[in-house]
C-alpha cells in the first residue's frame, strides 16, 4: 500500500501496484501487452470456477 494525504489533510492508501513504486510485472514486460492474462491467474480463476460448480 502507498498512503498519502488528500486535500484535506486526512490520510488514504491505494495498492502500490497501482504506482510506480512497484517494479514491472517480469510477465507482463515479456509479454508487451499481446497477453492481457497471468497463467497464475488463469489458474486460480479455473480453481475458483471449480469450487463454484462442485
Amino acid at each position: 500500500m502507498v498512503f498519502y494525504l488528500d486535500e484535506q489533510g486526512r490520510r488514504r492508501s491505494i495498492p502500490a501496484a497501482w504506482t510506480d513504486v512497484v517494479a514491472d510485472d517480469p510477465f507482463r514486460v515479456m509479454a508487451a501487452g499481446r497477453c492481457p492474462f497471468r497463467t497464475v491467474d488463469l489458474v486460480a480463476l479455473a480453481d475458483l470456477i471449480d469450487r463454484r460448480t462442485s
